[in-house]
């Protein structure tokens, strides 16, 4: 009888801590942030001797997310994001125009529950993306423009976060995305002596805030075994 008790405990206890997993289905994701690109550099092709680097201010990070998560963890989703970005002359300081990127990446992230609420989120993904350039440069009185052109390219994050159930199907998270497009090619410029001008792959480090829905949410915990006859 004591061991079919002390059993019958141990399993209460460890229903009771383990914690709760969402289940299997749909979900929606909505975020927002702050995004720091790193300078983007342009290097003239036929007179490398002209090479410069860009400023780039921190710009808002906008991302919506369709994806499907398992019980055991795991849920990948399609995540479409844009970033904007102020540039600024890496020797004067002053405007220097602005660059976008945006993404359409797959996604694939795991969820490691650390209690009932809380969960650490590890993943990456790989993807399509779009950055737009307009790079200017001091010339006489006024800017004028060492390029202004749009390239695509493979893109690719990782992500680190936290996330807190709300509630059975609304989730609360904050991520760490390291982001990047690989542009790496030539595009027309304004110099005729300059052009044409490579541009480098472009990195960004962000923080972001959102929430996701989950269309098929958690089941409720399992009750109590009943007590020992």
């Amino acid at each position: 009888m004591k061991i079919r008790m002390i059993a019958l405990a141990g399993v209460a206890a460890l229903a009771l801590s383990t914690p709760a997993m969402a289940a299997e289905g749909w979900y929606l994701g909505l975020g927002a942030g702050w995004d720091e690109q790193n300078g983007i550099k342009a290097t003239s092709v036929p007179n490398p001797a002209f090479f410069g680097k860009s400023k780039s201010s921190s710009g808002p990070l906008l991302a919506g997310a369709f994806g499907y998560s398992w019980d055991n963890g795991f849920r990948v989703e399609d995540e479409i994001s844009w970033a904007g970005h102020d540039l600024k002359s890496s020797s004067t300081g002053a405007n220097a125009g602005y660059a976008s990127t945006s993404a359409d990446m797959i996604d694939l992230v795991y969820d490691i529950p650390l209690d009932e609420n809380w969960k650490l989120s590890v993943g990456g993904g790989v993807g399509y993306g779009s950055g737009r350039f307009h790079i200017q440069f001091p010339s006489g009185a006024g800017m004028a423009d060492v390029a202004n052109s749009s390239r695509n390219g493979l893109a690719y994050q990782g992500i680190a976060g936290l996330a807190y159930s709300l509630s059975s199907d609304v989730d609360l998270f904050i991520d760490y995305r390291y982001r990047a497009i690989t542009i790496d090619d030539n595009v027309p410029s304004g110099f005729a002596s300059l052009s044409p001008v490579h541009i480098g792959n472009v990195t960004e480090n962000a923080v972001m805030v959102g929430f996701r829905w989950f269309m098929t949410p958690p089941p409720p915990p399992p009750p109590p075994p009943p007590p020992p006859p």
